[in-house]
């Protein structure tokens, strides 16, 4: 077995893992008060909520956020930047614009 089979080997392990841990966070995660599902599986909580009109999707948005991994460690936030970020709902992620 080469090296490019022994790193695709640990790839596929650790992606494994990686989506098996996924799965327990979120059955965990659905077990929290204020946590809502939608249709689609997307879990969220609202911090604060808005006020006034929902965007349609060919908007943009300004707001601030948190992205976090399962573990809760930051890997981007607006809020730490001091600074909303601005995102057209049509070009973001799947769960974003829903």
């Amino acid at each position: 077995m080469g090296v490019a089979d022994l790193l695709l080997k640990r790839k596929k392990e650790l992606a494994e893992k990686n989506f098996n841990e996924g799965l327990v966070f979120r059955e965990e995660y659905k077990k929290q008060e204020g946590v809502i599902e939608t249709e689609s599986g997307l879990l969220y909580e609202v911090m604060t909520m808005g006020e006034g009109v929902k965007p349609a999707l060919s908007e943009t948005v300004l707001c601030h956020y948190h992205g976090t991994n399962i573990h809760g460690e930051v890997f981007d936030s607006s809020v730490q930047r001091k600074k909303p970020a601005a995102f057209p709902l049509e070009n973001v992620i799947k769960g974003w614009a829903e």
